[in-house]
């Protein structure tokens, strides 16, 4: 491919959102009982009842004129935002104050000092000989009489926060601070399946994103104890106690009675509800993707095919008995690994197979007949 660069490429919005979810992650480590983030719903973050936080992912010093700061005041005057609802309007930045910058010190400043330090810009502005006219009615539209009283309630809330990691330095200190719980190896896939996460489309409808305490602890339950460790033990669930006539009719049993093993019938029924179960109450526990369980499945299908083609080559005249011969071959062939765990157990990879085979889309039999 040539590097030719197109002339609409959304690269740097794109590194901007996933930014703001780098912030946002690093926040939802901060999250309270019964506090909830939310992403791009009341501004780029918010913080029930707690913060409303804008992001600013910039090169370019934080000047006294600069869009990212009177942007973000009249964005907060709107008639539709209330500054109450909220303890802190924070903006936060890569940026780092400009030199002649008359910022500095803005977090110590109250209200009305701030409100001071604003009027003192817009005196200075409105000197200069050459106006940006965006700056100009921002700066106008923010300082009017109109706004004073929400400009107050908005001042005395409003924080600065500059010189931001970037988005690679970012990543680095998300890593760094919250992976401390797994092995150094892994914290690069414990932020990634973090981030997974919070991105998914399950925690968002179409006016953002919501991510609530009890679901993130869950999830970083989930990937600290998958990640912890350089191998992971398979967990470890009962033999069922299982009515074998229950299952009578499932396609996985016709298709053990098509080469007359009825004697395997109660373990292949056994091995299926034992996976099954294994999979709705205890993987769920280790937060295993369902992109796991299908590659998985596609592994052992296609183990089974290219199995299936031999055995039918080699099959005698006795059909029955050769085909009852290529299920326990396949029943008891070395077990393949599952996911990141360590020891997968015989019934497992049996029980999934079993459950192939109950899938009336899928072509997985043990009959070499041709019919």
């Amino acid at each position: 491919m040539t590097n030719i660069k197109l002339p609409n490429n959304a690269t740097n919005s794109i590194r901007g959102v996933i930014y703001q979810f780098y912030i946002a992650l690093d926040y939802c480590f901060a999250l309270c009982k019964g506090e909830r983030i939310y992403v791009e719903r009341f501004g780029d973050i918010a913080i029930s009842a707690d913060s409303q936080i804008e992001i600013k992912n910039y090169s370019s010093t934080l000047t006294d004129t600069h869009e990212n700061l009177w942007k973000t005041l009249k964005n907060w005057l709107e008639k539709d935002f209330d500054p109450l609802l909220y303890k802190h309007l924070i903006l936060l930045t890569t940026q780092y104050f400009g030199s002649k910058s008359t910022l500095f010190g803005w977090n110590d400043l109250d209200a009305n000092g701030k409100l001071k330090t604003l009027q003192r810009i817009q005196e200075s502005y409105q000197k200069r000989t050459k106006k940006d006219k965006t700056i100009d009615e921002l700066i106008t539209t923010v300082l009017s009489k109109d706004n004073r009283s929400r400009l107050n309630d908005v001042l005395s809330k409003f924080t600065i926060t500059t010189e931001y990691p970037n988005g690679e330095e970012f990543y680095e200190r998300l890593k760094e601070i919250h992976g401390k719980g797994v092995l150094v190896e892994n914290r690069g896939r414990y932020i990634d399946s973090l981030m997974g996460f919070i991105i998914s489309p399950k925690m968002a409808d179409q006016t953002g994103w919501e991510i609530s305490y009890d679901e993130f602890t869950a999830q970083v339950s989930a990937y600290t104890d998958l990640y912890r460790a350089k191998t992971i033990t398979f967990p470890s669930h009962a033999k069922p106690s299982v009515d074998s006539t229950q299952y009578n009719t499932h396609l996985f049993v016709q298709k053990i009675n098509a080469i007359q093993l009825y004697n395997e019938i109660p373990y292949a029924i056994t091995d299926y509800v034992r996976a099954q179960e294994t999979i709705v109450h205890e993987l769920k526990k280790h937060a295993v993707p369902e992109s796991s369980y299908k590659a998985y499945e596609e592994n052992l299908l296609e183990i089974h095919n290219q199995e299936y083609r031999k055995a039918k080559r080699q099959c005698t005249d006795n059909v029955i008995n050769s085909s009852q011969s290529f299920y326990d071959t396949m029943m008891n062939k070395e077990v393949q690994q599952f996911h990141s765990f360590n020891d997968t157990p015989l019934y497992f990879r049996n029980g999934v197979i079993h459950s192939i085979a109950d899938d009336d889309t899928r072509d997985l039999k043990w009959s070499l007949s041709d019919e």
